[in-house]
């Protein structure tokens, strides 16, 4: 069994750095970690060592909301895929494609880690135990988490109604949740434009309101 301590200090200070950053609204929080989304190429391009730049970063990304230091960076090149109902094995996909990434003031990005989001969380799965942070979900989305060891997928769409009608529109507001062997291992929120929050090993709560 691999325990923190068989990892290196570098990898587990990134670790710690994006477990306070993802505890914050990711849009709203100065403190918190900043968000890009960008085409496949740019992924390919960090991915082989590479370095982007400002010209780059323009020219790639769907949504930028970079900041100085740690940022979460992912791929959406299927378009409105993952708001509509991904398959298990696209949503995995998806979250492979997330990574942790650092920004300097010259305006470069480079990776933080070699490992993609999805594999360190695997790695440090042991830090759930100590984290234990709160995070405030809806009924009928505890309910369909909570009752199963493991979860992959959409876990809710806007609810918000008018005049009698349910919006039930993905692009407007859904969420996602990524649960394995009883753990929650990331919960994150979207809207048309992308991500808006994301929270690392969430103790998920009933909302009682």
């Amino acid at each position: 069994m691999t325990t923190s301590s068989s990892f290196d200090a570098g990898e587990q200070s990134l670790m710690r750095e994006a477990l306070k950053g993802f505890s914050l609204n990711a849009l709203s929080n100065e403190e918190a970690l900043g968000l890009a989304c960008f085409e496949y190429e740019a992924l390919q391009r960090l991915r082989s060592g590479g370095v982007l730049t400002g010209d780059k970063i323009d020219a790639w990304a769907y949504e930028n909301e970079l900041r100085l230091g740690l940022n979460l960076v992912y791929c959406d090149d299927d378009g409105d895929g993952m708001w509509g109902c991904p398959e298990p094995e696209e949503f995995i996909e998806f979250l492979q494609n997330m990574h942790l990434c650092q920004y300097d003031s010259q305006g470069c990005l480079r990776l933080a880690s070699e490992h993609s989001l999805y594999v360190l969380l695997e790695r440090h799965q042991g830090l759930a135990r100590s984290v234990r942070r709160p995070l405030t979900v809806k009924p009928r989305v505890f309910r369909d988490i909570d009752c199963y060891p493991d979860f992959c997928g959409r876990c809710y769409i806007c609810d918000f109604e008018m005049d009698g009608m349910v919006c039930c529109e993905p692009m407007c507001a859904a969420d996602f949740c990524w649960k394995k062997d009883g753990v929650v291992m990331l919960y994150f929120s979207t809207s048309a434009g992308g991500i808006t929050t994301a929270t690392l090993f969430p103790h998920l709560m009933l909302d009682s309101g």
